[in-house]
């Protein structure tokens, strides 16, 4: 599947391979790992600017 990036984004970060919602869940390999604090485009940056994470599992 290819996705057309918004800008720029470091190795090891993630993308939005889909549109996400606020307050959906965010998965990472599977796992849960927090939920989206605002909408995330595909393609979108996501970290902690828009990423609440779950306790104990960094976002």
């Amino acid at each position: 599947m290819a996705v057309t990036l918004a800008i720029t984004i470091s190795l090891g970060h993630k993308i939005a391979r889909c549109g996400i919602g606020l307050d959906e869940r965010i998965v990472k390999y599977g796992v849960p790992i927090g939920s989206a604090t605002a909408h995330i485009a595909r393609g979108e940056h996501v970290h902690v600017h828009n990423v609440r994470g779950f306790a104990g599992q960094p976002a």
